[in-house]
């Protein structure tokens, strides 16, 4: 009798135990592949609907060049990382290909401590301040917060990447788009990686700034 509940619900069942094992398989690979990747001095991910593969390595070497990255695991060089998780117009397309567990798992692998996203992602993943708190970074730029993210408290978590002429230059598509920080614990705020990617936040948004008074 046992035999045949446990049948008829593998039948009835099949494609959400199908679903279930592929999502531990994927975030299972993805975790060792982050294991197994060199460990970064920082990390970049992009997610949104405008296709940018191949364009953030440009900004690694902008940063490099620019010297904003120091060495954090003291191997002797900076290694900037940089993913890119193009989101799908339809819906179905971004449960098929299993995107929201992708970022996810991105943003819980810790690797990538700088982002540019979306606001309705950044919306989904903002609990428990899982992303830094960059009030005092607006304010040094008189960014209105009006135009900002922030949490329940008053916290700005999230700066409009609009129009942002370092990233037009390399072709990289901000429009609609945010700015935001990978959230830490106290003992972490001044590690070298977080310092990279509040430095690289500074640095974009003291270019927009030139911009704007240049244009005046």
């Amino acid at each position: 009798m046992n035999i045949e509940k446990i049948k008829n619900y593998l039948y009835y069942n099949w494609i959400k135990i199908f679903a279930c094992v592929f999502a531990i398989v994927f975030i299972a690979a993805t975790f060792m592949q982050c294991s197994q990747r060199k460990e970064v001095d920082l990390g970049i991910m992009y997610v949104g609907k405008n296709v940018v593969s191949g364009k953030l390595p440009s900004l690694a070497e902008e940063i490099k060049n620019r010297g904003i990255a120091s060495d954090a695991d003291g191997d002797g060089e900076i290694t900037i990382g940089s993913k890119t998780i193009t989101i799908p117009l339809s819906k179905e397309k971004m449960i098929e290909q299993q995107v929201p567990e992708q970022i996810q798992v991105e943003i819980i692998s810790g690797e990538n401590l700088f982002y540019i996203l979306e606001k309705e992602t950044l919306i989904s993943y903002a609990v428990d301040e899982s992303f830094a708190d960059v009030t005092e970074i607006a304010q040094k730029y008189n960014i209105n917060k009006e135009s900002c993210l922030a949490y329940e408290n008053g916290s700005i978590y999230a700066i409009p990447a609009d129009e942002n002429p370092i990233f037009k230059n390399m072709g990289i598509e901000t429009k609609g788009m945010y700015f935001a920080l990978r959230g830490y614990n106290e003992k972490d705020k001044n590690s070298i990686k977080n310092q990279n990617a509040r430095k690289l936040l500074d640095y974009i948004l003291k270019g927009e700034n030139a911009n704007e008074n240049q244009s005046k």
